[in-house]
């Protein structure tokens, strides 16, 4: 992932680092209003961030302009 990005994404949706450091590692999952959120700023869908595996949530950000 690109340097930085993860914590653009978290300020945008105003979580911690820490915790999008956690979705992004499997360690914890979103509930659906911030699926929806991440979603919304990623240019992505909720059911990555609910469903998604680690690595495919990393890989589609790589992909993804927001």
């Amino acid at each position: 992932m690109k340097r930085g990005m993860q914590t653009e994404i978290a300020e945008k949706v105003v979580i911690s680092d820490a915790f999008m450091s956690q979705l992004l590692n499997g360690q914890r999952r979103p509930s659906w209003a911030m699926a929806k959120k991440l979603a919304h700023t990623t240019n992505t869908k909720p059911e990555l961030w609910l469903d998604g595996e680690p690595e495919r949530i990393k890989q589609t950000l790589e992909s993804v302009n927001f």
